[in-house]
């Protein structure tokens, strides 16, 4: 096989690579490719054969049994390929789509004088991604950016299974670097992962706390009034992590002139060793998180300087809170970004990074800390523990264990709830963790040297857990700063919404949702008749048009649907786990309506449509029923302090 030159010109212009000052010497470069016995092309990178000197065509057959594709709707991503043997055998051979990540710019150019790619590049079948694309920018983490940004646009609306990764092992071998583009594309896979397991677990949860907490937002204030208000302290910010019982007397030591922001789960563990936090943030929906609140004594909560909440947090925690120190910050969630546009509310914005420390970190940052110093920040499984000994949920296994449930099954689930993994340790050492708190860890890493950047000092003072890179230990700053800046004196804003208001939102919303359940119940209705008709009838009989007119209608149905697009997004997020079931089962494109595309898929799509409908129907009823229920208890007479946000009430 003998490079063509023209045929490689060609291929640069399309990947605009023309002009690249990288790819001065192009004819030394063909020059270098060699020919196997079997007549294909081949050539080695640091004294290593990409390819096999002896039959080339074999290899490219075994590495294409090894591929396991089984549906054409996979999309394979293949981390180097020499040569490109095995894309052209794939472009021939099977119907999907290849994403090619090739960081070695020189050995893409003689893949490009060998095969022609010209017409998978411009049907869009194959994506190159070479190293021109993936480093446009200067610095290592916005070369990571662009790549997982490229990831998101191409596996939007795809499930894990849609996915097949190749690692050219030649290549693997030849340049290490190799081995970063797959650490990377499998961290990005692990949080894909764990980010939608979190959508489909909290789909309902997130939206039905929203719409019982905001009776209680009614006087909560929104946290942009906090911003800039602690220019030039230093804050002590405590995680819940193993570690944080041995941290309390470095704490007790480094607590004067400082201010302390906690977690909502490690409250209980500072207090009963009198540490006082100023500013507490709880995010959890889940209903357990209430517990940690509920030990609190009043003269404590009393001393607390202010709790910041996400709008969606469980609602049973509000009961708990004084209304007077109450904060918010804006929820990413369709539902709350209609109720700010509808009122203009500006709350204030912090950061998600998946975890309640996440948010402690930038709040520190926008109250304007010059320094931070990280306490229970372990993101590990210190000593093979999920809790740090004191932890709420440990002293209420006291009051559910039993002779088949031991307390240290319950830690044992925790360790083992996900795979594995080991990261070093303070000492250098292995300790576990897993892959949510691995997400955790990567989100700190890139945050610290951005802090760093402007100024802020970073100390990761815990007793021990995973190594946060870039950050200072040992001993720390000095026990007592020279300026200190006190949380209690200062003035905050007015709340932001009102009964009123709210009362008066609540009533349009209400009739629109009667409307779009409606049309639900109608298009699940159609979609059952066709499911079936489908199911009655025999592989190879035509289709009749009673069964066309019902998809025209149901054509219909989605229009009127499209129309309400606020109501239908936050529907959406109340079904994820339907929603991500039907794009793993059905592809990522539907079958054309009016084409025959094989009475199997008609009947998938139709099953499709029925739980579709189905549970937007069940969404919409449930919307309706908690509307109403905040209708209710709005129009009440203006409750006391500490009724506005009772579950009770």
């Amino acid at each position: 096989m003998t490079p063509d030159a023209a045929l490689l010109l060609s291929q640069l212009e399309m990947l605009a690579l023309q002009d690249d000052p990288q790819l001065s010497a192009v004819a030394t470069l063909l020059d270098s490719i060699e020919t196997s016995r079997d007549g294909q092309a081949t050539t080695q990178q640091n004294d290593i054969w990409l390819h096999s000197r002896h039959a080339v065509q074999k290899e490219t057959d075994r590495q294409l049994e090894s591929l396991d594709l089984h549906s054409p709707d996979q999309v394979l991503v293949c981390i180097g390929a020499g040569l490109g043997h095995l894309i052209q055998r794939c472009l021939q051979q099977t119907g999907n789509s290849i994403i090619w990540i090739e960081i070695d710019l020189e050995l893409l150019v003689k893949a490009l004088g060998v095969h022609d790619f010209r017409s998978a590049l411009t049907s869009g079948r194959l994506q190159i991604w070479h190293q021109g694309r993936i480093s446009a920018a200067n610095c290592l983490d916005a070369k990571e950016q662009l790549l997982d940004d490229c990831l998101n646009n191409v596996f939007k609306n795809r499930s894990n299974s849609d996915v097949r990764f190749y690692q050219h092992r030649a290549s693997f071998r030849a340049r290490p670097e190799y081995q970063r583009i797959a650490i990377q594309l499998s961290e990005w896979l692990n949080r894909k992962s764990v980010n939608q397991a979190t959508l489909e677990r909290f789909d309902r949860l997130w939206t039905h706390n929203l719409l019982r907490n905001l009776p209680a937002l009614i006087q909560a204030r929104p946290v942009r009034g906090l911003f800039d208000q602690f220019r030039g302290c230093e804050v002590i910010l405590v995680g819940a992590g193993p570690s944080l019982a041995d941290d309390c007397e470095r704490i007790h030591a480094l607590r004067k002139g400082r201010l302390l922001i906690c977690v909502d789960t490690a409250l209980h563990i500072l207090i009963k060793r009198d540490l006082i936090p100023d500013i507490v943030v709880a995010v959890d929906p889940q209903g357990v998180n209430q517990y940690y609140l509920e030990a609190i004594t009043r003269a404590s909560m009393a001393r607390i300087g202010a709790w910041l909440i996400d709008p969606c947090v469980n609602y049973h925690c509000l009961r708990h809170i004084p209304p007077e120190r109450l904060f918010f910050f804006e929820s990413p969630f369709r539902l709350f970004q209609t109720i700010k546009s509808a009122f203009q509310l500006e709350a204030g914005q912090l950061a998600y990074g998946g975890s309640v420390s996440t948010n402690c970190w930038d709040l520190a940052l926008k109250l304007g800390a010059r320094s931070i110093l990280l306490f229970g920040q372990d993101l590990a499984f210190t000593r093979e523990r999920a809790h740090s000994p004191g932890a709420t949920l440990e002293e209420r296994l006291s009051y559910q264990e039993h002779r088949f449930q031991r307390r240290e099954q319950h830690n044992y689930h925790q360790l083992y709830a996900l795979p594995r993994r080991t990261v070093p340790d303070l000492q250098g050492e292995a300790t576990v963790c897993n892959d949510k708190l691995i997400i955790f860890q990567q989100w700190f890493q890139k945050q610290i040297p951005l802090a760093l950047e402007r100024g802020v000092q970073v100390f990761d003072l815990k007793a021990s857990g995973a190594r946060l890179m870039k950050t200072r230990s040992g001993d720390g700053p000095p026990e007592h700063p020279a300026t200190k800046v006190p949380f209690s004196g200062k003035e905050w804003p007015e709340p932001s919404l009102s009964v009123d208001a709210l009362a008066a939102f609540i009533r349009p919303n209400l009739a629109g949702l009667a409307q779009v359940e409606f049309v639900c119940a109608e298009a699940r209705t159609l979609a059952a008749q066709n499911q079936a008709y489908l199911q009655s009838i025999q592989t190879g009989r035509q289709l009749n048009e009673s069964y066309f007119q019902r998809l025209r209608d149901l054509n219909r149905c989605d229009a009127e649907l499209r129309l309400e697009q606020d109501r239908i997004q936050i529907a959406g997020e109340m079904i994820q786990k339907t929603i991500n079931a039907i794009t793993a089962e059905a592809g990522t494109l539907p079958v054309n309506a009016e084409g025959d595309d094989g009475l199997e898929q008609h009947r998938i799509n139709a099953a499709s449509s029925v739980r579709l409908y189905t549970d937007l129907g069940l969404a919409f009823g449930e919307l309706s029923r908690w509307l109403c229920r905040l209708e209710i208890q709005l129009n009440r007479t203006t409750p006391s302090a500490n009724q506005a946000y009772c579950y009770y009430c």
